[in-house]
This record gives structure tokens, sequence and C-alpha cells, in this order.
């Protein structure tokens, strides 16, 4: 970990991990590695921090009308919403380090909810990674259902998404509620 910089109270750091010696890398990935690792001083000093700028959601967001299925193979679909006043949706990723870490965290949400409240969450790369996010949220013992992304919801929802975790607020018919939560909050 070496410091880019501080601005105000925050400093900025440039981590990487140049102990691969838990991994077998081939040859060729171990010339590559010292490739990477030779230049990062120079990647570090071509870091540009800038503020974030947070994007609000499009008012058109919702999940009026969609159908989907559960890592477990269930279907899921708008009418689950119905059930609820308020479902809750977790969108994260299974390479998301700052999302798997909140999935204990957010069982324990999961589980002091009132009964008109529901919390689920999408896992934008169950497509590709459905046995990892399975894994995932057996590990972390959670019991809420994950939906995996079709066209539908990359429609409605995920085109909108611009990092990981992202939390949004749906009511009964599928309506955005407030204003979305990026980031682990």
């Amino acid at each position: 970990v070496d410091p880019i910089t501080t601005v105000g109270e925050d400093t900025y750091y440039f981590a990487y991990n140049d102990d691969y010696s838990k991994i077998t890398p081939t040859d060729a990935d171990k010339s590559n590695i010292e490739k990477m690792l030779s230049a990062r001083e120079s990647l570090k000093n071509s870091i540009c921090l800038f503020p974030a700028e947070i994007e609000k959601m499009s008012s058109d967001v919702n999940l009026s009308s969609f159908n989907t299925k559960t890592l477990n193979g269930d279907t899921f679909t708008q009418e689950n919403l119905t059930e609820y006043d308020l479902t809750m949706v977790n969108v994260w990723t299974t390479w998301c380090g700052p999302c798997v870490q909140e999935m204990p965290e957010l069982q324990k949400l999961y589980e002091m909810l009132p009964e008109n409240v529901n919390m689920i969450t999408i896992c934008a790369d169950a497509d590709e990674e459905s046995a990892l996010a399975k894994q995932i949220m057996e590990e972390s013992g959670c019991a809420f259902q994950t939906l995996c992304p079709n066209e539908q919801l990359e429609q409605s929802l995920l085109k909108e998404v611009t990092g990981y975790p992202t939390t949004v607020f749906f009511d009964r018919d599928g309506n955005l509620v407030g204003d979305s939560e990026l980031g682990v909050p």
C-alpha cells in the first residue's frame, strides 16, 4: 500500500499485492505480474483523483413488469412485490468485495424487517457466476431471494446502476421510491 495523496482528512492509497506465493502462476503469468509490478510507480503517478458525481436514477426506473429466475431456479415476478408495501433491492456482483462483505449485515437487516417490507438482491453477474453467487449466499447465511438478471431487469433497472453495491426501494406496484444508495452505507 503506497499513499498517493491527502485531501483534507482523507488519505488515498494505491494498493497492490506483490506476493503471489499463494497461487501457482505459469511462467507467462509470472512475467506479466512482474511487468505490472515494475510499472506500478508509473501507474501510481498517473492516477487522477476527482470527486464522485452520483447521478440520480431516472424516474423511469421501475419493476412494474418483469419475470426472472432466482439463484435457486424459482420464478420471481412483479407479482412477488405486490405482497409488500416496500421492497428493498440490493444490486451486487460476486467480484465486488464490499458487496460480498455486507451480505451478513444484509441478512441481519432482512431478519429485522417488518412484515410489510421485503428485501431481495440482484446479482448482476449471476448469469456467468451463479455457482459463486450461491456459494457467497450460503457462506453468508443469507435467506433472502437473489434474482438473476435478464433482459427485462437490464432494461428496467440495471442499465441505471452505476456502481456496486446499489440499493433501491420499490413500492408494491414496482415504482421507484426515493433515491438509490450507491456503495455500502
